[in-house]
């Protein structure tokens, strides 16, 4: 072969096998075995092999690595040579006939043999998310689904218009069908008009950010754009461990937090609007621990979230947002609670302009007021408090106030679930219902929650 073909090909290897900026190797170490065949694919034959690397506390690591019969003559013995690899850190699924094996190894893109023994290297650069406690998050939310969410949509689904419904699947599935044809063409490469099939998957792209944004701002550029919205996370987290400011802008400190502080002033706030309006002290709270609103919390939370960027705009515009977005939000939260827990929570059928009750235009106008009320007066001086909170207290606040709200919850819950169950005559069988028998009887519930009237 001839060094203008080498070269050539070498080009070409590095041209095809271009390292991904956020995922990089960097080795040197000794060969402690030959190469092995691995598998070939395309014509193209992968071997793998084992790498020493000496750390400073004399203990060795063996580092398996993949390499292709294109980057280097692997007939050949180096077995106590030193080489230097640059490559990306992989991963596959090892299948026998009774079970299956993760391998990782590094694939290398780069490798050559050193002359001399240099100083050892052993790098890993990964930029990206680490999501082991948000997959136990996914696998709740997986359950919660199956659980109740499917009865939840079937509901939902049952009052649109079967015409409608029928229309909307039709559309649906021909997007689908589209999308999925066209990434296969694009990443095959083949067809005809290929640059007609990109613009389309541009077009469905855009179609989806705008859904996106349009459901949920915030969320949207998480999916879409999330490595962007990494890197400002971490510039923020890294601005926040050298001490700056806690929670800066909108982040999960501030959400959080800000959480805690709607669910303590929506309930105190009802609660004063009762006793004027009504002439009595009525709990309005949604937990059974302390006085704490889960349906203003949230809400100050989510609008915070979605509408932080317009938060300099008009009054007229968050006014309008906010009356839109405050009715959908209790319309939905008055259904989930229906749904869930059995009970009816607030009914406005006596009100005019109801919508069955959950939602009348008064109080969706009085939502609209929060908004305005909320971002223009309350939220700069409650995010300038939490951000003069010391960095280590607001972490630990934080995750106290975390670990105490998923406990109250779930307590809430069982106490809710339990209280429906004695209303229908279910007698307690575990030490669960049980346990909420004693704790929460039929006088501590309806003291907690007095407007709370079960479905017929």
């Amino acid at each position: 072969m001839s060094n203008d073909q080498q070269r050539g090909d070498k080009t070409l290897y590095d041209t095809t096998e271009r390292i991904i900026e956020n995922n990089q190797v960097h080795l040197r170490g000794k060969m402690v075995t030959g190469f092995s065949f691995s598998h070939e694919l395309l014509g193209e034959g992968f071997y793998t092999a084992q790498v020493t690397v000496d750390r400073l506390s004399e203990v060795t690591d063996t580092i398996p690595i993949m390499v292709s019969e294109r980057l280097i003559d692997v007939t050949q013995d180096y077995i106590g040579k030193y080489v230097e690899i640059r490559g990306q850190f992989r991963s596959y699924n090892q299948y026998n006939e009774e079970h299956n094996r993760l391998i990782l190894h590094v694939f290398a893109t780069k490798m050559e043999i050193l002359e001399e023994e240099d100083y050892p290297i052993n790098k890993i650069y990964l930029d990206g998310y680490i999501c082991i406690p948000a997959s136990f998050i996914w696998g709740a939310l997986g359950y919660l689904g199956i659980r109740w969410g499917n009865r939840f949509a079937i509901i939902v689904f049952k009052m649109l218009p079967l015409f409608l419904m029928k229309i909307l699947v039709l559309v649906l599935l021909g997007v689908l069908v589209v999308d999925i044809l066209g990434s296969y063409l694009l990443l095959r490469g083949k067809g005809k008009n290929l640059s007609r099939w990109e613009a389309t998957n541009e077009g469905l792209d855009k179609v989806s950010n705008k859904l996106g944004s349009a459901i949920s701002r915030w969320v949207g550029k998480r999916i879409q754009k999330a490595y962007p919205k990494a890197m400002e996370l971490i510039r923020k987290e890294e601005e926040s461990e050298k001490g700056k400011v806690f929670a800066a802008g909108c982040g999960f400190y501030k959400i959080v937090l800000l959480f805690f502080v709607g669910a303590f002033l929506g309930d105190i706030t009802e609660t004063i609007f009762c006793r004027i309006t009504a002439g009595v002290w009525m709990s309005r709270s949604s937990v059974v621990w302390g006085p704490f609103s889960i349906v203003w919390g949230l809400a100050i939370a989510l609008v915070t979230a979605m509408l932080y960027k317009y938060k300099d705009k008009s009054d007229s515009f968050l006014f309008i947002i906010g009356t839109l977005l405050g009715g959908a939000y209790e319309y939905l939260c008055s259904v989930f609670t229906e749904i869930v827990f059995g009970k009816v929570f607030w009914d406005y059928s006596e009100i005019p302009f109801n919508l069955g009750g959950r939602i009348n235009l008064l109080y969706c106008f009085f939502w609209g007021i929060a908004a305005v009320v909320w971002f223009k007066k309350i939220y700069p001086y409650i995010s300038a408090w939490i951000e003069k909170i010391p960095m280590l207290t607001g972490k630990m606040l934080t995750w106290f106030l975390i670990i105490f709200m998923v406990c109250n919850v779930a307590v809430s819950c069982m106490a809710l679930v339990r209280y429906d169950e004695r209303g229908k005559g279910v007698v307690a069988e575990n030490s669960i219902q049980k346990w909420a028998d004693e704790h929460y009887d039929d006088a501590k519930m309806e003291k907690i929650y007095p407007n709370a009237k079960a479905t017929e």
